[in-house]
Protein backbone atom coordinates (compact mmCIF):
# COMPACT_ATOMS: atom_id res chain seq x y z
CA UNK A 1 0.00 0.00 0.00
CA UNK A 2 1.18 3.50 -0.67
CA UNK A 3 -0.37 6.84 -1.05
CA UNK A 4 1.23 10.10 -2.71
CA UNK A 5 0.20 13.05 -2.36
CA UNK A 6 1.21 15.70 -5.37
CA UNK A 7 -0.13 19.26 -5.51
CA UNK A 8 -1.27 20.86 -9.02
CA UNK A 9 -2.42 24.33 -8.11
CA UNK A 10 -3.63 26.54 -5.60
CA UNK A 11 -5.34 24.42 -2.88
CA UNK A 12 -5.77 21.78 -5.42
CA UNK A 13 -4.14 18.16 -5.20
CA UNK A 14 -3.80 14.80 -6.53
CA UNK A 15 -3.68 12.29 -4.34
CA UNK A 16 -2.89 8.43 -5.69
CA UNK A 17 -3.55 5.40 -4.03
CA UNK A 18 -1.73 2.48 -5.17
CA UNK A 19 -1.99 -1.66 -4.52
CA UNK A 20 0.03 -4.29 -4.53
CA UNK A 21 -1.48 -7.78 -4.20
CA UNK A 22 -1.24 -8.00 -0.69
CA UNK A 23 -2.99 -5.32 0.30
CA UNK A 24 -5.99 -7.28 -1.47
CA UNK A 25 -5.52 -11.36 -2.30
CA UNK A 26 -6.29 -12.34 1.43
CA UNK A 27 -9.53 -10.27 1.12
CA UNK A 28 -10.91 -11.21 -1.83
CA UNK A 29 -9.81 -15.18 -1.30
CA UNK A 30 -11.84 -14.94 2.02
CA UNK A 31 -15.17 -13.70 0.38
CA UNK A 32 -15.02 -15.99 -2.61
CA UNK A 33 -14.73 -18.67 -0.07
CA UNK A 34 -17.84 -17.49 1.75
CA UNK A 35 -19.20 -17.63 -1.89
CA UNK A 36 -18.75 -20.94 -2.32
CA UNK A 37 -20.20 -22.02 0.70
CA UNK A 38 -23.66 -20.04 -0.51
CA UNK A 39 -23.47 -20.64 -4.30
CA UNK A 40 -26.36 -22.10 -6.14
CA UNK A 41 -25.28 -23.15 -9.77
CA UNK A 42 -27.12 -26.17 -11.33
CA UNK A 43 -26.33 -28.89 -11.70
CA UNK A 44 -23.93 -28.58 -7.94
CA UNK A 45 -25.65 -29.04 -4.58
CA UNK A 46 -25.47 -25.73 -2.37
CA UNK A 47 -21.81 -25.63 -0.72
CA UNK A 48 -19.95 -28.02 -3.28
CA UNK A 49 -19.60 -25.82 -6.39
CA UNK A 50 -16.05 -26.09 -7.60
CA UNK A 51 -13.56 -23.23 -6.47
CA UNK A 52 -12.78 -22.93 -10.03
CA UNK A 53 -16.15 -22.43 -11.26
CA UNK A 54 -16.53 -19.48 -8.57
CA UNK A 55 -13.33 -18.17 -9.41
CA UNK A 56 -14.11 -17.79 -12.89
CA UNK A 57 -18.08 -16.36 -12.40
CA UNK A 58 -16.98 -14.02 -9.70
CA UNK A 59 -13.38 -13.01 -9.09
CA UNK A 60 -13.38 -10.45 -11.24
CA UNK A 61 -16.49 -8.54 -9.87
CA UNK A 62 -15.63 -9.46 -5.43
CA UNK A 63 -12.19 -8.06 -7.10
CA UNK A 64 -13.77 -4.78 -8.03
CA UNK A 65 -15.92 -4.48 -5.13
CA UNK A 66 -13.20 -5.61 -2.61
CA UNK A 67 -10.54 -3.02 -3.81
CA UNK A 68 -13.60 -0.17 -4.22
CA UNK A 69 -13.55 -0.97 -0.31
CA UNK A 70 -10.27 -0.87 0.41
CA UNK A 71 -9.39 2.14 -1.65
CA UNK A 72 -11.72 4.67 0.09
CA UNK A 73 -10.96 3.20 3.44
CA UNK A 74 -7.27 4.35 2.84
CA UNK A 75 -8.51 7.31 1.08
CA UNK A 76 -10.51 8.20 3.64
CA UNK A 77 -7.79 6.84 6.74
CA UNK A 78 -5.77 9.04 4.56
CA UNK A 79 -7.26 12.55 4.60
CA UNK A 80 -8.30 12.02 8.18
CA UNK A 81 -5.03 10.92 9.59
CA UNK A 82 -3.34 13.66 8.47
CA UNK A 83 -6.12 16.21 8.87
CA UNK A 84 -6.38 17.46 5.37
CA UNK A 85 -9.65 19.50 5.24
CA UNK A 86 -11.22 18.97 1.69
CA UNK A 87 -14.34 21.04 -0.13
CA UNK A 88 -16.92 18.38 -1.26
CA UNK A 89 -15.50 15.05 -2.30
CA UNK A 90 -12.78 13.81 -4.21
CA UNK A 91 -12.69 13.68 -7.96
CA UNK A 92 -11.11 10.64 -9.55
CA UNK A 93 -8.77 11.04 -12.29
CA UNK A 94 -9.87 8.46 -15.23
CA UNK A 95 -6.73 9.22 -17.05
CA UNK A 96 -4.61 8.39 -14.09
CA UNK A 97 -6.32 5.12 -12.89
CA UNK A 98 -4.51 1.75 -13.63
CA UNK A 99 -6.46 -1.44 -13.06
CA UNK A 100 -7.53 -4.74 -15.09
CA UNK A 101 -9.41 -6.72 -12.71
CA UNK A 102 -9.42 -9.45 -14.66
CA UNK A 103 -5.56 -9.75 -14.79
CA UNK A 104 -5.34 -8.40 -10.71
CA UNK A 105 -1.36 -7.23 -10.06
CA UNK A 106 -0.91 -4.13 -9.32
CA UNK A 107 -3.64 -1.37 -8.93
CA UNK A 108 -3.27 3.14 -8.75
CA UNK A 109 -6.42 5.34 -8.57
CA UNK A 110 -5.87 8.94 -8.16
CA UNK A 111 -8.12 11.79 -7.04
CA UNK A 112 -8.35 15.00 -7.47
CA UNK A 113 -9.35 16.93 -4.05
CA UNK A 114 -10.09 20.73 -3.45
CA UNK A 115 -8.59 21.64 -0.01
CA UNK A 116 -10.41 24.13 2.32
CA UNK A 117 -8.72 27.20 2.78
CA UNK A 118 -7.63 28.42 6.23
CA UNK A 119 -9.60 31.19 7.63
CA UNK A 120 -9.91 33.50 10.82
CA UNK A 121 -12.99 35.78 11.77
CA UNK A 122 -12.61 39.15 12.64
CA UNK A 123 -16.00 39.07 14.64
CA UNK A 124 -15.05 42.66 15.45
CA UNK A 125 -16.43 43.76 12.24
CA UNK A 126 -20.03 42.86 13.15
CA UNK A 127 -19.38 44.85 16.19
CA UNK A 128 -21.36 48.00 15.59
CA UNK A 129 -24.36 46.19 13.92
CA UNK A 130 -27.21 46.21 15.94
CA UNK A 131 -29.88 43.51 16.68
CA UNK A 132 -33.09 44.74 16.50
CA UNK A 133 -35.39 43.73 19.61
CA UNK A 134 -39.08 44.41 18.83
CA UNK A 135 -41.54 46.03 21.84
CA UNK A 136 -45.18 45.28 21.44
CA UNK A 137 -46.86 48.14 21.39
CA UNK A 138 -50.00 48.80 23.94
CA UNK A 139 -51.80 48.58 20.55
CA UNK A 140 -50.69 45.16 19.78
CA UNK A 141 -51.27 44.10 23.34
CA UNK A 142 -54.98 45.48 23.11
CA UNK A 143 -55.29 43.60 20.10
CA UNK A 144 -54.09 40.25 21.47
CA UNK A 145 -56.53 40.78 24.57
CA UNK A 146 -59.57 41.18 22.46
CA UNK A 147 -58.72 38.52 20.37
CA UNK A 148 -58.46 35.76 23.51
CA UNK A 149 -61.68 37.81 24.82
CA UNK A 150 -63.57 36.83 21.76
CA UNK A 151 -61.99 33.10 21.62
CA UNK A 152 -63.46 32.60 24.54
CA UNK A 153 -66.68 34.21 25.05
CA UNK A 154 -69.73 32.82 24.16
CA UNK A 155 -71.22 32.42 21.14
CA UNK A 156 -75.30 33.07 19.80
CA UNK A 157 -77.03 32.78 16.46
CA UNK A 158 -78.37 36.48 15.44
CA UNK A 159 -80.51 38.12 12.84
CA UNK A 160 -78.08 40.97 11.64
CA UNK A 161 -74.68 41.87 10.95
CA UNK A 162 -72.31 43.81 13.14
CA UNK A 163 -68.49 43.98 13.03
CA UNK A 164 -66.80 41.12 14.21
CA UNK A 165 -69.56 38.46 13.05
CA UNK A 166 -69.38 35.20 10.95
CA UNK A 167 -71.97 34.57 8.38
CA UNK A 168 -72.41 31.05 7.08
CA UNK A 169 -73.41 31.84 2.95
CA UNK A 170 -74.25 30.17 -0.01
CA UNK A 171 -71.80 31.68 -2.24
CA UNK A 172 -72.84 31.56 -6.00
CA UNK A 173 -69.56 31.88 -9.03
CA UNK A 174 -72.16 32.34 -11.85
CA UNK A 175 -75.25 31.52 -13.23
CA UNK A 176 -76.29 28.06 -13.32
CA UNK A 177 -73.09 27.07 -11.39
CA UNK A 178 -73.28 24.78 -8.16
CA UNK A 179 -73.22 27.10 -5.07
CA UNK A 180 -70.34 26.67 -2.61
CA UNK A 181 -71.03 26.46 1.17
CA UNK A 182 -68.64 29.06 3.27
CA UNK A 183 -68.16 30.77 5.54
CA UNK A 184 -67.36 35.30 5.59
CA UNK A 185 -66.47 36.95 8.76
CA UNK A 186 -66.67 40.80 8.32
CA UNK A 187 -62.53 40.82 8.88
CA UNK A 188 -62.38 39.53 5.25
CA UNK A 189 -63.35 43.09 3.82
CA UNK A 190 -61.43 45.83 3.75
CA UNK A 191 -61.87 47.90 6.22
CA UNK A 192 -63.34 50.84 3.96
CA UNK A 193 -66.41 48.37 2.13
CA UNK A 194 -67.16 46.70 5.31
CA UNK A 195 -69.80 48.77 6.24
CA UNK A 196 -71.30 47.41 3.04
CA UNK A 197 -71.43 43.90 4.80
CA UNK A 198 -72.51 45.06 8.60
CA UNK A 199 -76.64 45.40 8.80
CA UNK A 200 -77.13 42.46 6.69
CA UNK A 201 -79.67 40.31 7.77
CA UNK A 202 -80.44 36.23 8.16
CA UNK A 203 -81.66 35.70 3.71
CA UNK A 204 -79.99 38.63 2.23
CA UNK A 205 -78.15 38.56 -0.71
CA UNK A 206 -75.25 40.77 -1.91
CA UNK A 207 -72.81 41.11 -4.64
CA UNK A 208 -69.26 40.78 -3.58
CA UNK A 209 -67.11 42.36 -6.02
CA UNK A 210 -63.58 39.82 -5.20
CA UNK A 211 -60.63 42.14 -5.61
CA UNK A 212 -62.00 44.81 -4.84
CA UNK A 213 -64.39 44.65 -1.35
CA UNK A 214 -61.54 41.82 -0.39
CA UNK A 215 -58.42 42.00 1.63
CA UNK A 216 -55.90 39.19 -0.20
CA UNK A 217 -56.50 36.34 -2.49
CA UNK A 218 -56.00 34.39 1.01
CA UNK A 219 -59.50 35.59 2.01
CA UNK A 220 -61.01 35.79 -1.28
CA UNK A 221 -59.76 31.76 -1.98
CA UNK A 222 -61.29 30.45 1.45
CA UNK A 223 -64.11 32.09 0.57
CA UNK A 224 -63.92 30.10 -2.60
CA UNK A 225 -62.41 27.16 -1.33
CA UNK A 226 -59.69 27.34 -3.60
CA UNK A 227 -56.08 26.76 -2.73
CA UNK A 228 -54.30 30.33 -3.27
CA UNK A 229 -52.18 29.42 -6.20
CA UNK A 230 -55.50 28.16 -7.91
CA UNK A 231 -56.75 32.14 -7.93
CA UNK A 232 -55.90 32.70 -11.47
CA UNK A 233 -59.22 32.01 -13.35
CA UNK A 234 -61.58 32.81 -10.35
CA UNK A 235 -64.26 35.48 -10.76
CA UNK A 236 -63.69 38.84 -9.74
CA UNK A 237 -67.90 38.69 -8.27
CA UNK A 238 -69.79 36.39 -6.67
CA UNK A 239 -73.33 36.92 -5.32
CA UNK A 240 -73.60 35.46 -1.78
CA UNK A 241 -76.98 34.52 0.48
CA UNK A 242 -76.50 34.79 3.91
CA UNK A 243 -77.93 31.29 5.73
CA UNK A 244 -76.98 31.81 9.53
CA UNK A 245 -75.33 35.01 11.68
CA UNK A 246 -72.75 33.81 14.12
CA UNK A 247 -72.10 36.09 16.72
CA UNK A 248 -69.16 36.25 19.94
CA UNK A 249 -69.71 38.41 23.14
CA UNK A 250 -66.45 38.27 24.59
CA UNK A 251 -65.77 36.71 27.71
CA UNK A 252 -65.66 39.14 30.55
CA UNK A 253 -62.27 38.79 32.19
CA UNK A 254 -62.98 37.42 35.28
CA UNK A 255 -61.29 35.06 37.49
CA UNK A 256 -62.65 31.87 35.12
CA UNK A 257 -61.90 33.99 31.97
CA UNK A 258 -57.85 33.73 33.79
CA UNK A 259 -57.83 30.07 34.74
CA UNK A 260 -59.32 29.29 31.31
CA UNK A 261 -57.07 31.24 29.34
CA UNK A 262 -53.84 30.76 31.40
CA UNK A 263 -54.33 27.19 32.51
CA UNK A 264 -50.87 27.47 34.25
CA UNK A 265 -52.32 29.09 36.82
CA UNK A 266 -49.51 32.50 36.46
CA UNK A 267 -51.85 35.19 35.72
CA UNK A 268 -55.14 36.42 38.15
CA UNK A 269 -55.64 39.65 37.04
CA UNK A 270 -55.13 41.70 34.04
CA UNK A 271 -51.53 43.64 34.40
CA UNK A 272 -50.43 39.99 34.50
CA UNK A 273 -52.00 38.82 31.62
CA UNK A 274 -51.09 42.13 29.48
CA UNK A 275 -47.10 41.53 30.62
CA UNK A 276 -47.74 37.82 29.58
CA UNK A 277 -48.73 38.85 26.11
CA UNK A 278 -46.47 41.70 25.99
CA UNK A 279 -43.91 39.04 26.42
CA UNK A 280 -45.71 36.26 23.95
CA UNK A 281 -45.92 39.20 21.09
CA UNK A 282 -42.25 39.79 21.06
CA UNK A 283 -41.32 36.28 21.49
CA UNK A 284 -43.40 35.85 18.04
CA UNK A 285 -40.42 38.10 16.34
CA UNK A 286 -36.94 36.14 17.77
CA UNK A 287 -36.87 34.00 14.80
CA UNK A 288 -37.16 37.31 12.23
CA UNK A 289 -34.97 39.46 14.41
CA UNK A 290 -32.28 36.53 14.47
CA UNK A 291 -32.47 36.42 10.46
CA UNK A 292 -32.30 40.65 10.20
CA UNK A 293 -29.44 40.46 12.68
CA UNK A 294 -27.73 37.84 10.64
CA UNK A 295 -28.18 39.16 7.41
CA UNK A 296 -26.27 42.45 8.33
CA UNK A 297 -24.00 40.81 10.36
CA UNK A 298 -22.73 38.03 7.99
CA UNK A 299 -22.54 41.23 5.33
CA UNK A 300 -20.03 43.07 8.12
CA UNK A 301 -18.45 40.39 8.48
CA UNK A 302 -17.73 38.82 4.79
CA UNK A 303 -17.32 42.95 3.69
CA UNK A 304 -13.50 43.13 1.74
CA UNK A 305 -12.92 39.70 2.52
CA UNK A 306 -10.79 38.07 -0.14
CA UNK A 307 -11.26 33.89 0.45
CA UNK A 308 -8.71 31.90 -1.89
CA UNK A 309 -10.90 28.63 -3.59
CA UNK A 310 -9.27 25.79 -5.49
CA UNK A 311 -10.78 26.99 -8.72
CA UNK A 312 -9.86 24.45 -11.11
CA UNK A 313 -11.20 22.00 -8.54
CA UNK A 314 -14.84 23.45 -7.96
CA UNK A 315 -15.25 24.18 -11.46
CA UNK A 316 -14.36 20.54 -12.53
CA UNK A 317 -16.60 19.46 -9.68
CA UNK A 318 -19.71 22.03 -9.89
CA UNK A 319 -19.69 20.48 -14.15
CA UNK A 320 -19.45 17.03 -13.76
CA UNK A 321 -21.85 16.73 -10.72
CA UNK A 322 -24.39 19.36 -11.85
CA UNK A 323 -24.37 18.78 -15.72
CA UNK A 324 -27.67 20.30 -16.26
CA UNK A 325 -26.80 23.51 -14.64
CA UNK A 326 -22.97 23.84 -15.76
CA UNK A 327 -21.47 23.27 -18.88
CA UNK A 328 -17.61 24.25 -19.41
CA UNK A 329 -19.11 27.06 -21.67
CA UNK A 330 -20.97 28.18 -18.75
CA UNK A 331 -18.78 27.96 -15.43
CA UNK A 332 -16.33 31.25 -16.44
CA UNK A 333 -19.52 33.56 -16.55
CA UNK A 334 -21.37 32.02 -13.72
CA UNK A 335 -18.25 30.98 -11.42
CA UNK A 336 -18.30 34.52 -9.55
CA UNK A 337 -21.61 34.42 -8.17
CA UNK A 338 -20.62 30.65 -7.41
CA UNK A 339 -17.77 31.69 -5.30
CA UNK A 340 -19.53 33.78 -3.41
CA UNK A 341 -22.44 31.28 -2.45
CA UNK A 342 -19.17 28.76 -1.52
CA UNK A 343 -17.12 31.84 0.30
CA UNK A 344 -20.42 32.67 2.58
CA UNK A 345 -20.73 28.52 2.89
CA UNK A 346 -17.32 28.70 4.73
CA UNK A 347 -17.65 31.86 6.92
CA UNK A 348 -21.00 29.98 8.02
CA UNK A 349 -19.33 26.54 8.73
CA UNK A 350 -15.99 28.47 10.38
CA UNK A 351 -18.58 30.48 12.70
CA UNK A 352 -20.03 27.20 13.62
CA UNK A 353 -16.79 25.36 14.27
CA UNK A 354 -15.67 28.88 16.72
CA UNK A 355 -19.02 28.08 18.72
CA UNK A 356 -18.54 24.51 19.22
CA UNK A 357 -21.72 24.11 17.41
CA UNK A 358 -22.90 20.55 18.06
CA UNK A 359 -26.70 19.98 17.30
CA UNK A 360 -28.43 16.64 18.74
CA UNK A 361 -31.54 14.80 18.40
CA UNK A 362 -32.59 16.39 22.13
CA UNK A 363 -31.93 19.62 20.77
CA UNK A 364 -34.16 19.17 17.53
CA UNK A 365 -36.72 17.55 20.25
CA UNK A 366 -36.24 20.82 22.68
CA UNK A 367 -37.20 23.16 19.48
CA UNK A 368 -40.34 21.08 18.60
CA UNK A 369 -41.23 21.41 21.94
CA UNK A 370 -40.85 24.89 22.28
CA UNK A 371 -42.55 25.35 18.76
CA UNK A 372 -45.45 24.01 19.75
CA UNK A 373 -46.04 24.84 23.54
CA UNK A 374 -45.76 28.41 21.68
CA UNK A 375 -47.92 28.20 18.74
CA UNK A 376 -50.60 25.85 20.10
CA UNK A 377 -50.60 26.95 23.56
CA UNK A 378 -49.55 30.60 23.91
CA UNK A 379 -47.34 28.97 27.22
CA UNK A 380 -43.29 27.89 27.37
CA UNK A 381 -43.33 24.46 27.66
CA UNK A 382 -42.44 24.36 31.72
CA UNK A 383 -45.73 26.17 32.56
CA UNK A 384 -48.01 23.31 30.58
CA UNK A 385 -50.15 21.19 32.48
CA UNK A 386 -49.44 17.72 32.53
CA UNK A 387 -52.33 16.78 29.94
CA UNK A 388 -50.72 19.93 27.64
CA UNK A 389 -47.37 18.51 27.61
CA UNK A 390 -48.48 15.14 26.28
CA UNK A 391 -50.34 16.39 23.27
CA UNK A 392 -47.13 18.11 22.94
CA UNK A 393 -44.55 15.36 23.16
CA UNK A 394 -47.21 13.52 21.03
CA UNK A 395 -46.86 16.12 18.26
CA UNK A 396 -43.32 16.09 18.66
CA UNK A 397 -42.71 12.45 18.20
CA UNK A 398 -44.64 12.10 15.60
CA UNK A 399 -42.55 14.98 13.83
CA UNK A 400 -39.34 13.45 14.58
CA UNK A 401 -40.40 10.32 12.40
CA UNK A 402 -40.09 12.26 9.26
CA UNK A 403 -36.48 12.96 7.61
CA UNK A 404 -37.35 16.01 6.17
CA UNK A 405 -38.43 17.28 9.15
CA UNK A 406 -35.44 16.29 10.99
CA UNK A 407 -33.19 18.55 8.31
CA UNK A 408 -35.51 21.27 8.58
CA UNK A 409 -35.31 21.92 12.01
CA UNK A 410 -31.59 21.14 12.33
CA UNK A 411 -31.47 24.34 10.01
CA UNK A 412 -33.54 26.57 11.91
CA UNK A 413 -30.91 25.68 14.89
CA UNK A 414 -28.06 26.16 12.92
CA UNK A 415 -29.32 29.05 11.85
CA UNK A 416 -30.24 31.03 14.78
CA UNK A 417 -27.34 30.10 16.43
CA UNK A 418 -24.99 30.90 13.73
CA UNK A 419 -26.85 34.79 14.51
CA UNK A 420 -26.21 33.66 18.73
CA UNK A 421 -22.21 32.86 18.13
CA UNK A 422 -21.98 36.22 15.98
CA UNK A 423 -23.73 38.03 18.72
CA UNK A 424 -21.93 37.02 21.30
CA UNK A 425 -18.03 37.26 19.84
CA UNK A 426 -18.70 40.26 18.28
CA UNK A 427 -19.77 41.96 21.53
CA UNK A 428 -22.88 43.50 19.91
CA UNK A 429 -25.70 45.03 21.35
CA UNK A 430 -29.57 44.49 21.08
CA UNK A 431 -31.62 47.48 20.67
CA UNK A 432 -35.34 47.89 21.42
CA UNK A 433 -37.70 49.36 18.67
CA UNK A 434 -40.80 49.06 17.29
CA UNK A 435 -42.63 47.17 14.95
CA UNK A 436 -42.76 49.77 12.74
CA UNK A 437 -38.64 50.87 12.99
CA UNK A 438 -38.02 47.13 12.94
CA UNK A 439 -40.16 46.87 9.49
CA UNK A 440 -38.22 49.94 8.47
CA UNK A 441 -34.40 47.96 9.50
CA UNK A 442 -35.55 44.29 7.71
CA UNK A 443 -37.73 45.23 5.00
CA UNK A 444 -40.12 42.26 5.71
CA UNK A 445 -42.84 41.55 7.82
CA UNK A 446 -41.76 39.03 10.77
CA UNK A 447 -43.79 36.29 11.52
CA UNK A 448 -43.19 33.37 14.47
CA UNK A 449 -40.72 30.47 12.83
CA UNK A 450 -41.95 27.50 11.90
CA UNK A 451 -39.98 24.01 11.73
CA UNK A 452 -39.94 23.87 8.20
CA UNK A 453 -37.75 25.96 6.22
CA UNK A 454 -36.12 26.21 3.15
CA UNK A 455 -32.31 26.20 3.94
CA UNK A 456 -31.89 29.37 5.19
CA UNK A 457 -28.03 28.69 5.14
CA UNK A 458 -28.53 29.71 1.73
CA UNK A 459 -29.09 33.11 -0.16
CA UNK A 460 -30.65 33.51 -3.67
CA UNK A 461 -26.97 33.26 -4.92
CA UNK A 462 -26.98 29.30 -3.90
CA UNK A 463 -29.77 28.60 -6.11
CA UNK A 464 -27.41 28.12 -8.94
CA UNK A 465 -24.97 26.24 -5.95
CA UNK A 466 -25.26 22.36 -6.25
CA UNK A 467 -28.29 21.12 -3.42
CA UNK A 468 -24.82 19.95 -1.56
CA UNK A 469 -23.25 21.82 1.03
CA UNK A 470 -20.23 22.51 1.45
CA UNK A 471 -18.41 20.48 3.41
CA UNK A 472 -15.59 18.43 4.27
CA UNK A 473 -16.51 14.62 3.60
CA UNK A 474 -15.39 11.07 3.33
CA UNK A 475 -13.84 10.10 0.27
CA UNK A 476 -16.59 8.32 -2.09
CA UNK A 477 -15.96 4.77 -3.22
CA UNK A 478 -13.51 5.09 -6.63
CA UNK A 479 -14.36 3.89 -9.67
CA UNK A 480 -12.91 0.64 -10.07
CA UNK A 481 -14.18 -0.27 -13.06
CA UNK A 482 -13.13 -0.80 -16.56
CA UNK A 483 -12.30 2.64 -17.89
CA UNK A 484 -15.90 3.19 -19.93
CA UNK A 485 -17.66 3.06 -16.52
CA UNK A 486 -15.25 5.22 -14.25
CA UNK A 487 -17.51 7.78 -13.48
CA UNK A 488 -18.99 5.85 -10.76
CA UNK A 489 -16.34 6.79 -8.49
CA UNK A 490 -17.65 10.40 -8.78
Amino acid sequence: MNIVRENIGNLDEHVTVELVPEDYQEQVAKTLRDLKKRASIPGFRVGHVPMGMIERQYKASVMLDEISKKVNEELEKYLRENKIRILFEPLAVPEKTKADFEKGGEFSFTFEIGLRPEMKIDYAKAKDVPYLKVTASEAQIDEEVSKLRRRLGKFSSTEEVVDGDMALVQVVTEEGAEPISSSLPTSYFKESCRNEFIGKKVHDTMVIDLKEMFETDYERSTLLKRKPTEMEDAPEKVTVTINAIHHVDPAEMDDEFYSRAFPDGQVKDEAAMRSRLKAQIERGYDSQERMQYRGAAMDALMAGMELPLPDSFLKRYMIERNPEIYTAESMEERYPDLQKSICFQLVENTIAEDGNLNIGREDILDYLRKYFSFNYFGLDYAMLSEEYKQQVESLAGNMLKEEKTISNVYDNIQFERIADIIFEKSGGVKKSVSLDEFLSGSGSTPAPAKPKKTRSRKTEEKAEAPAEEVKETKAKKPSTRKPAAKKEQQ
